[in-house]
């Protein structure tokens, strides 16, 4: 089988698990989920711009979530295909609605720690990589459409990550994968200490995305996560 026989094997095989999925049930899920696939040979660190928009069930009640970040990312390979993973971040934005409710707010913290692994290459020209990560977010919310409150949205998540990475140019690489959710939310009225609890709730989605090597210890990232979640992210990777 050539190489590009291969490569779209490996395409149709993620179509094939992620199409299912598109229609699948709720699962907490907030602007941390953003990708943005560095070089997994050398420690890297990695500024992401990132954007999500989900329903999440919060309650008795369905709530539309929107969600704007600037996450701070590093992943330091340990040897044996090994990367240890950490990200750090800000809410720039928290919006949730229901009917005639709107909430939103700016500020808060993200942050996370995991494990990857890159796989020996059996499949080429795809380089396969496997993470599991848990993250933790705090989303403030001061405004609601009669003034102000005092209000916090939380999500606790773990996601397990399969990706394949292949290059097209000398400089350019696209990479795509599945993603696993587990993960559950909280209302809370800071004021009150009264707090609302969501389900565990998980699923399972899709994402691709691309890297350019702008300079030799500089790269452009570009990546989506389809699915009930839809996920953006623009970043910068900086290996060392």
């Amino acid at each position: 089988m050539t190489n590009e026989r291969k490569f779209a094997a490996f395409l149709l095989f993620l179509a094939v698990s992620v199409m299912p999925a598109l229609e699948g049930t709720a699962f907490a899920s907030g602007a941390c989920c953003s990708v943005s696939n560095g070089d997994t040979k050398r420690l890297n660190l990695t500024l992401v711009g990132a954007s999500a928009m989900n329903h999440e069930a919060i309650g008795a009640d369905t709530y539309e979530l929107s969600q704007q970040a600037l996450l701070l990312k590093l992943g330091k390979p340990i040897g044996r295909g090994f990367i240890l993973q950490a990200q750090i971040g800000l809410p720039t934005s928290t919006e949730l609605s229901h009917e005639q409710m709107e909430l939103s707010g700016r500020g808060g913290l993200i942050y996370g720690a995991g494990v990857g692994y890159k796989l020996p290459r059996f499949l080429d020209p795809v380089d396969l990589t496997v993470s599991a990560s848990f993250s933790r977010s705090l989303g403030y919310l001061d405004k609601d459409m009669t003034g102000t409150i005092d209000q916090s949205f939380h999500i606790n998540e773990f996601q397990v990550l399969f990706i394949g990475e292949t290059a097209l140019t000398e400089k350019t690489a696209l990479y795509a994968g599945v993603r696993a959710y587990s993960g559950k939310n909280q209302l809370k009225d800071n004021s009150t200490g009264t707090k609302i609890n969501g389900d565990q709730e998980g699923s399972l989605a899709g994402l691709a995305g691309i890297r350019y090597n702008l300079a030799e210890k500089l790269s452009l990232v570009a990546d989506a996560g389809f699915g009930h979640t839809r996920v953006i992210g623009f970043g910068a990777v900086f290996s060392f």
